[in-house]
């Protein structure tokens, strides 16, 4: 916990903005423009650290899941690992970019997140 408070307070003291969850923690004082009435809620340091640490744990447990259940699926279905292999051997480079233009991969990930993760990532 000490980690993520010790990034709090680093981020809000250079004001630095990477556009994720933690500018989204140090930029919500309680503040709603959807619905006026809507009831404000500060956190306090603690609080922040606490939710950015569940969706870390969150994240983390999906994540795991689905590598644990992609890895079962391509071991008991040789051919889709096959051709996911021949596709991933094709790239000379790995790059952000290379890695999006993998349609198989693709298919198998979101594939295997429908058939085990959905209720995880929900």
């Amino acid at each position: 916990m000490q980690a993520i408070k010790g990034s709090l307070r680093e981020r809000e003291r250079n004001k630095t903005f990477r556009g994720d969850m933690v500018d989204f923690m140090l930029d919500n004082k309680g503040e709603t423009d959807d619905e006026p009435s809507a009831k404000k809620i500060n956190l306090n340091e603690d609080e922040k650290a606490m939710q950015l640490f569940g969706f870390f744990i969150g994240g983390y447990d999906a994540i795991s899941a689905l590598l644990a259940y992609s890895s079962y699926e391509l071991a008991v279905n040789p051919d889709i690992q096959r051709r996911l292999r021949e596709e991933v051997e094709g790239v000379t480079h790995l790059t952000y970019e290379s890695l999006m233009n993998m349609k198989y991969l693709d298919m198998v990930v979101s594939g295997d997140t429908a058939l085990h993760c959905g209720p995880l990532l929900n």
